[in-house]
């Protein structure tokens, strides 16, 4: 009972409540709330397919010309980086055993030894990277860039627009960029 003297639980007990009415089974909705209707949804599907594929054929490509990098660089360091890269590979299949084995012991003394090998190696490659930056530039990191030239430069997911309209009304990107940006409207 409130201050009145009225019986607040019967009003409560009326209140009706609906459920939300979910989408239907033909329409999915993906992570940002798109949804799409059954006509639509292949084609995402293949675009996401297209996206995917796309994203690791980069990484393969950036993974491949690390490695040959790398290569490069350790040749270029001389033997004893050649000889410590040997040792750390070593140690690094000495701290496997010892995991597998479960002796935290040899990994600990097997982990110290690999990383002081690791930072002297680090300091010899560090040093063949300054001495060869511009030849790494030139080799290696132009093959990883945006520019279309590049293996992981820009590609397009889906065919080019056609030509017509749209390059006649909008210019060609050279022309977009030479005009002036004054804020008027150049037609």
């Amino acid at each position: 009972m409130d201050e009145e003297g009225t019986d607040d639980t019967a009003a409560m007990a009326r209140v009706d409540l609906d459920p939300v009415v979910l989408p239907s089974n033909d329409v999915r909705v993906y992570e940002y709330g798109v949804r799409l209707d059954p006509e639509s949804a292949p084609l995402a599907d293949a675009q996401i397919v297209m996206a995917r594929r796309l994203y690791n054929e980069i990484v393969a490509a950036m993974r491949q010309v690390h490695a040959e990098m790398s290569q490069w660089v350790l040749e270029r360091a001389g033997e004893d980086s050649i000889a410590l890269n040997a040792r750390a590979e070593q140690l690094f299949e000495a701290f496997r055993a010892a995991k597998s084995a479960n002796d935290p012991e040899a990994m600990a003394l097997v982990a110290s030894e690999r990383h002081s090998v690791w930072r002297d190696l680090a300091a010899h490659l560090s040093a063949t990277r300054k001495t060869h930056a511009t030849e790494l530039r030139t080799q290696f990191y132009s093959r990883i860039d945006i520019l279309t030239s590049s293996i992981t430069g820009a590609r397009p997911l889906v065919p080019p627009l056609p030509e017509g309209r749209f390059k006649d009304r909008f210019g060609s990107p050279a022309a977009r960029r030479a005009a002036p940006t004054n804020g008027s409207n150049q037609s």
